[in-house]
């Protein structure tokens, strides 16, 4: 299949999503929308052959709040040139199809589904769904639906092309039945953004081409109204069932789900074993770029490279209008909207010096490089009059689907996305409060021509000049600052994570990445990650996953540190793996006095790392009394609360044996405790937080 707007045009794919064709799509997005809802002629539902060439008439059905408009298609039905305007109130809409030769053709869907139907689109048998608009998707938090859904009772083949859907609580597409017996062909789709996954195939014989799967961080929640559960997954492309011997070939498609881009479950492609329902079938990987985790034993590569060019395929609608007049083959819609302001210099300069330019230059090599800047003046994008050094254009707008300007509660916020030697512009007139920039290595920032730092942008827009006696920004003194990451193994699933410190905490990137190669990141699971002040103190957690990590800066020590799944999750301090009990005693800032092993009580401190104490108390009992424990961590006997250490007892890996009589036992631990027995009148006294 020819994808003239990727592989087969290499001087644009170096250029990324920004290169001079963007003009061309801005006329035609332009041309379409001056069609907009005037052009309207006689419905085009009826029965009849078709082709996917762009049409300046179709039909717009109203459904009414509250109604559920569904239209069914059977043996050699058409549906075509329809735009489903589900804008109103509890308005919903589903169409269904099933049998032999039927279509659906230019069909768009404006508007969020309202949760009446388990997919938008239902369809089983031999026909074709293309050029449909699915990118509205539905509200986080209703329930979960789907994009597209093929039956187990799917029988033929099917055809789904150039359809974009983003957005949606349960599959993009889904047609992974255990005993469907029909095959699945995708071609030239763009899916975004999909819970559970974009895109799940599993009989043998079928195929994906030229597709595009990107997760932008945008994944709605699944769950019901009521929120008796919620649950963010980002997969790219899964299966979920069939079996090894069946084979699902991916051919020149472009994914993009990473931890640094997604919400929840981070993994691009996956296939292996199902832990109810056995072997999965095997994903065959041909000449694809895949940025994230690969992982399965029934996934094959054959030259897969790690660049996606996330350019949405030529032909694809990206609105419900595009979509019901048809986008032609030939025409590319190149994922960015158009930018309908050509008048960036209209004359609102302000006094001369008020103004200043802002720009966002990068390296040939950088891909979808991110920023964002908060002023307290006007911002607007603009285009600068000089080049990057790589000889790329430097304007603001351009990628509409990342760049913005937004006026919120009396300050600007601005921000996007560029790249592969381009760069972006703005105009600012006051002062620039904040900045951020992603990917430093590749990307810098430049104020009217200069390159400099973002504290420097600050400091020189504020219009005070900085203070050489204080360079140090928000680090506090040296040594105060630290970094913690959460990091864990390739196979970790939601791995959640909590603490507390009684200083600032923000979340942070490390320099460095885990050992299986991802990155540590705070903050890119926006459902789970937070980082709060409450009453004097800073209270931060998250979730992550498949070998990725998170990581936040601390200026002030840890009280507190939770892990939910220890054995696939560790803590690191300034890149140094501790345990939490460790974290927290290294931020203390008090070294402990070697010489002093016990407290003023007479009670020795517990060894580092264990916090937990147990004690069994027969001081006041006649008959000795003999017990039995264990832990799921470690364990060691103690002179906690002036205890004995008596040398019948027997500690055993994690398992504790002994006898009081008359006595006191105690033990410092870690974990928790799975099993206490006690033969005997004393008593045992658990604490969870005895030091």
């Amino acid at each position: 299949m020819v994808r003239p707007d990727r592989k087969h045009n290499q001087d644009d794919m170096n250029k990324g999503t920004r290169n001079t064709g963007n003009r061309d799509i801005l006329n035609r997005r332009s041309y379409l929308s001056a069609i907009g809802t005037s052009a309207l002629a006689a419905s085009a539902l009826a029965a009849g052959a078709g082709s996917a060439a762009a049409s300046e008439d179709y039909e717009i059905i109203e459904v009414g709040r509250g109604q559920n408009w569904v239209h069914s298609l059977g043996d050699g039905e058409t549906l075509e040139n329809v735009l489903i305007d589900i804008t109103a109130e509890g308005a919903d809409a589903q169409i269904r199809a099933s049998g032999d030769d039927w279509t659906i053709r230019n069909v768009g869907f404006r508007g969020q589904a309202a949760g009446t139907n388990v997919n938008r689109i239902t369809a089983a048998g031999s026909g074709t769904i293309e050029c449909v608009y699915l990118g509205d998707g539905i509200r986080s938090g209703v329930t979960r639906n789907g994009g597209i859904g093929v039956p187990r009772s799917h029988r033929g083949a099917m055809t789904i092309k150039n359809c974009y859907i983003a957005e949606w609580t349960d599959n993009g597409i889904y047609a992974s039945e255990r005993d469907v017996r029909g095959t699945l062909h995708v071609e030239d789709c763009y899916l975004r953004d999909n819970n559970v996954t974009s895109l799940r195939m599993c009989r043998d014989g079928s195929t994906i081409e030229g597709c595009v799967i990107e997760n932008t961080g945008n994944v709605p929640v699944a769950g019901p109204s009521d929120g008796s559960y919620a649950s963010v997954m980002s997969r790219g492309i899964w299966t979920g069932y069939g079996n090894a011997d069946w084979e699902v070939d991916i051919v020149d498609t472009h994914i993009a789900v990473n931890s640094s881009n997604t919400n929840g479950n981070s993994i691009a492609v996956i296939s292996s074993q199902h832990g109810t329902w056995g072997d999965q079938s095997t994903l065959n990987l041909v000449d694809c770029e895949v940025d994230g985790t690969i992982t399965g034993e029934y996934v094959t590569q054959q030259n897969v490279g790690d660049d996606p060019d996330l350019t949405i395929p030529s032909g694809t609608p990206t609105s419900a209008e595009e979509a019901a007049s048809g986008v032609s083959d030939d025409d590319s819609s190149g994922g960015s909207n158009p930018d309908e302001s050509d008048d960036a210099d209209d004359g609102e300069e302000g006094e001369e010096g008020n103004e200043r330019l802002l720009a966002f230059v990068t390296e040939p090599d950088a891909r979808f490089a991110s920023y964002e800047f908060v002023a307290e003046g006007p911002v607007e994008f603009a285009e600068a009059d000089y080049e990057t050094p790589s000889g790329g254009t430097i304007e603001g707008g351009t990628f509409t689907a990342e760049d913005y300007v937004e006026e919120r509660d009396d300050e600007w916020h601005a921000g996007g996305v560029t790249g592969g030697g381009q760069g972006d512009a703005f105009t600012v007139r006051g002062p620039v409060t904040a900045l951020e920039i992603d990917q430093p290595d590749v990307m810098w920032v430049e104020l009217d021509g200069e390159r400099m730092s973002p504290e420097e942008v600050v400091e020189k827009t504020s219009g005070e000049e900085p203070d050489d006696s204080d360079d140090d920004g928000e680090e506090g003194e040296e040594g105060n600052e630290r970094l913690l990451a959460f990091v864990t193994e390739p196979d970790a699933r939601f791995a959640g994570y909590e603490f507390v410190a009684e200083g600032p905490v923000e979340f942070a990137e490390a320099d460095y990445e885990t050992p299986s190669g991802g990155t540590i990141r705070g903050g890119t699971f926006v459902a789970e990650d937070y980082v709060e002040e409450r009453d004097g103190e800073w209270h931060a957690g998250g979730v992550t996953g498949g070998g990725q990590g998170d990581a936040f800066t601390v200026r002030g020590p840890v009280t507190a540190l939770e892990i939910d799944q220890p054995d696939v999750m560790w803590v690191e301090l300034d890149g140094e793996r501790m345990s939490p009990e460790e974290v927290v005693e290294n931020t203390a800032g008090e070294e402990p006095d070697e010489d002093e092993d016990q407290d003023e009580d007479g009670s020795e401190e517990p060894p580092a790392g264990l916090t937990k104490a147990i004690v069994v108390d027969g001081t006041d009992v006649d008959e000795p009394s003999s017990y039995t424990f264990s832990v799921t961590g470690d364990v060691v006997p103690s002179t906690y609360r002036d205890a004995t250490i008596d040398d019948d007892t027997e500690v055993d890996g994690t398992t504790v044996t002994g006898t009081v009589d008359g006595n006191r036992d105690a033990y410092w631990f870690n974990g928790d405790v799975i099993g206490f027995s006690v033969a005997g009148d004393a008593t045992v006294d658990i604490e969870y937080d005895a030091r």
